[in-house]
């Protein structure tokens, strides 16, 4: 090689090397090069671009040539990085991050005592996948088959839930919980074109009876349901009892649903009434007393000298039924 082209050479390697370590090599190496996120508690899942700042902490021949987090170049905020700040995209948090949203965010320094980056601290977070999509509002509301307001547990029925949500959400996945029975899907995604409200839906059942919340979340966003009644059957009270000539029995009918009818099986000497209803003859049965209750009454003949037998059976709008045993032994 000609004399020439070893003196460029060289010179190029001497120069590449003074623009790496400053000059010298800190003592310490980078055992010695520190720092830390000086960062309060973030509101998570991140879903704008991070600002963060931070520290480092060296040795008086240490030369700190940068700072980066999550590759992106921090700005000296103090005398030589011994403070910084960083501002890193969400573009960049969405790609670090793993298939749960979570990245860990790593904050890095050049310095002359080691040949590669020393890495200062680490920042876990759980990054917004769909940053640019904004929920600011859900509705939630339940729609019952047949115009009622509530479901059965004993019978196979479903009540609509409708999400509506704000033009922007569209494409934003809703998660839905409800503390009795199930929602299915648990999860939904907003449908919509960014001009009129974002929609979706899913459907509500239980087998158990009692009052549903169902909530719906996505984002920062939530929204609750009017609360949903599911009933059981209706309930008789007494349900059965055993009776004597003579006898006059009243009955109550509860139903936290909607009551449909009353019907009593025919027996000699027996009668089941509502009110001037013969429910031995027909269905039927009312609130006679407007106390909200459907009442009935059983009254057995005087003179009644066989053992007879009715059974009394309540339902509801969902055909859920319920029955009671009444009988007569003389």
């Amino acid at each position: 090689m000609p004399r020439t082209s070893i003196i460029i050479l060289s010179l190029v390697l001497l120069l590449a090397c003074a623009e790496n370590d400053g000059g010298h090599h800190c003592a310490a190496g980078a055992a010695g090069v520190t720092g830390a996120f000086l960062q309060g508690s973030l509101v998570t899942p991140v879903g704008a671009d991070l600002m963060v700042r931070g520290s480092v902490s060296a040795p008086g021949d240490t030369t700190v040539y940068g700072v980066r987090v999550a590759g992106v170049d921090a700005a000296s905020a103090g005398s030589d990085f011994s403070t910084w700040t960083a501002t890193v995209p969400i573009g960049v948090l969405v790609k670090l991050a793993d298939s749960a949203a979570n990245v860990s965010v790593e904050a890095t320094a050049t310095t002359n005592c080691s040949a590669v980056p020393i890495v200062l601290d680490t920042l876990a977070l759980v990054v917004d996948p769909t940053p640019v999509l904004q929920v600011s509002s859900l509705v939630v509301t339940t729609v019952f088959p047949g115009q009622l307001s509530y479901l059965p547990s004993t019978r196979s029925a479903s009540a609509l839930v409708q999400i509506t949500a704000n033009p922007q959400a569209a494409g934003a996945t809703v998660a839905l919980s409800t503390n009795l029975g199930t929602v299915a899907p648990s999860s939904v995604v907003l449908a919509g074109d960014r001009v009129g409200n974002a929609t979706a839906s899913a459907m509500f059942s239980s087998t158990q009876a009692g009052v549903a919340q169902i909530v719906a979340t996505a984002k920062q966003a939530a929204g609750v349901a009017p609360l949903t009644k599911v009933a059981g059957p209706p309930t008789l009270v007494p349900d059965g009892a055993g009776l004597v000539p003579g006898t006059t029995l009243p009955v109550t009918v509860f139903d936290e649903g909607t009551f449909e009818s009353c019907q009593a099986t025919p027996a000699a000497g027996l009668h089941v009434k509502s009110g001037s209803q013969d429910l031995m003859a027909q269905p039927g049965g009312a609130d006679q007393t407007h106390d909200g209750v459907v009442d009935l009454v059983v009254t057995v003949d005087t003179g009644l000298s066989a053992t007879a037998t009715t059974v009394i059976s309540c339902r509801d709008a969902f055909g859920q039924t319920t029955t009671g045993t009444f009988t007569v032994s003389p």
